[in-house]
């Protein structure tokens, strides 16, 4: 899941960075928008390239959250995993102990 969120954000990225130049070129033969030189369009393109820069930040700190929620999963499941395996505990104490044997 987490590798797939990376090649999604990367893909993305290098899709809207061409997708900001063709629009780019292409607005700017049709439109009289702001910083629009050569019939080039450079605001149209930096608009795309910053709002597609943005989103693949957030899609990688999304994977980046997954990757360590699936990293604390897997640390709990070897501590229960441990805790089965040695005799069970009658207090707290004794769990606390256990816990620290483990790490």
């Amino acid at each position: 899941m987490v590798r797939a969120l990376k090649i999604i954000a990367y893909a993305e990225f290098v899709s809207v960075y061409i997708f900001g130049i063709i629009v780019g070129n292409t607005a700017g033969k049709y439109t009289d928008f702001p910083l629009t030189f050569n019939n080039f369009a450079w605001g149209i393109m930096l608009s795309y390239w910053i709002g597609g820069l943005l989103i693949c930040v957030f899609i990688l700190a999304f994977a980046a959250i997954l990757d360590n929620l699936q990293s604390i999963n897997l640390r709990v499941h070897n501590i229960e995993k441990e805790l089965c395996n040695q005799k069970q505990p009658r207090s707290d104490i004794e769990v606390s102990s256990a816990l620290a044997l483990i790490d």
